[in-house]
């Protein structure tokens, strides 16, 4: 996808003459080559930002604000700390974003000297090719930052594909050096609420009521038709979804109480489990019930291992909650690595609600 996104800015280059065979429009693909830290994407997409905005110069200072603010969503911002943090940003990654240029200069870079890698940056951008950006003489967060006329205008004219090959290179980045964290691409801006979409789960459990009675997960009574929540299991803020397997009806009173926390894995998953094959169970017994299924296909049944092996008629009980605390179990202990709270009911439930529930 990566190759689409530079192939893309290549071929608006060769059909805009103005700067056709001017840019090192491979140099410029090289600025998110092979980075350490993801900070190199922030920088370069608060750069495109600003230069789509019409600024023609600026300072690391002003650059970095805009990253933060691209990344407030996932930063906590402490005044002493995040000072400390932005004079960090300023040591490598503004030249270390150019490196992909340099390859074109046979004088050796010094990576050791901020005043000698500016003046290099100066002489690659006046005796080898036209870079992006060059550096003025001021310090730390007050050093200019100056943009280049024709990048300014291809940046401008290109913004869109840019920012999205940007974009999916630091989400790439994230995923891969983040395995633990599920739905990484969703946490890196504030979550609509619109995304969540529970309107035929809910539709799905109305149908199994009508026809069995089902046992709330937590206090062991009977679900009221039309007075409960559907909730999730292991919290929405982690896994950033509405899987069907994650989701049960729950008493509306408790969910408020369970919040953003992960109930107990014991005994709390086995009755959870339960309740999923009784779902599983009517799904495959009931045909009115296996259209509701179906309508949650478009928005709660994406796992494949959920569709290929969870849902697939013949399934014993036993094998249906080995799959399914094979899935959710690693899912859950990440979310507990992470920081997630267990929730400590205030009342506990009753060991003889425990057995009914299991046995019917």
């Amino acid at each position: 996808m990566a190759e689409d996104y530079t192939a893309k800015v290549d071929y608006m280059l060769k059909i805009n003459g103005s700067y056709e065979n001017t840019l090192d429009i491979e140099g410029f693909a090289q600025m998110m080559k092979d980075p350490s830290y993801c900070y190199k994407f922030y920088w370069l997409e608060a750069i495109v930002d600003l230069i789509s905005r019409g600024v023609k110069e600026t300072t690391f200072g002003e650059i970095i604000d805009e990253m933060i603010a691209n990344a407030w969503y996932c930063v906590r911002e402490y005044d002493k700390e995040l000072k400390q943090a932005k004079e960090q940003l300023t040591n490598m990654v503004p030249y270390r974003a150019l490196a992909g240029f340099f390859t074109k200069c046979e004088e050796r870079v010094d990576w050791g000297s901020v005043r000698r890698l500016t003046e290099y940056i100066r002489r690659v951008d006046q005796m080898v090719t036209a870079l992006p950006y060059t550096l003025g003489e001021s310090g730390r967060l007050k050093k200019e930052v100056y943009f280049h006329p024709a990048w300014i205008r291809m940046i401008q004219d290109n913004t869109v594909n840019i920012l999205g090959w940007i974009q999916y290179e630091k989400v790439k980045w994230l995923q891969n050096n983040n395995p633990e964290v599920p739905g990484l691409v969703y946490k890196l801006a504030p979550a609509d609420e619109k995304m969540r979409k529970l309107s035929n789960v809910r539709k799905l459990w109305e149908g199994i009521l009508e026809v069995h009675e089902v046992r709330d997960v937590f206090t062991g009574k009977p679900v009221i038709s039309k007075k409960y929540d559907v909730d999730h299991f292991i919290p929405w803020s982690f896994v950033m979804n509405d899987e069907l397997w994650n989701l049960m009806p729950m008493d509306s009173s408790l969910n408020s109480s369970k919040s953003n926390r992960l109930p107990k894995w014991n005994p709390f998953f086995r009755i959870f489990a339960e309740n999923q094959y009784l779902m599983y169970r009517m799904i495959h017994e009931q045909p009115k019930i296996y259209d509701r299924f179906e309508a949650c296909y478009w928005d709660n049944l994406h796992s494949i291992w959920a569709v290929r092996e969870l849902y697939r008629k013949g399934n014993s009980q036993e094998r249906f909650c080995n799959i399914l605390r094979e899935n959710m179990r690693p899912v859950y202990d990440s979310a507990r690595r992470q920081g997630y709270e267990v929730w400590e009911m205030g009342t506990p439930v009753r060991e003889d609600i425990y057995e009914y529930m299991a046995n019917n």
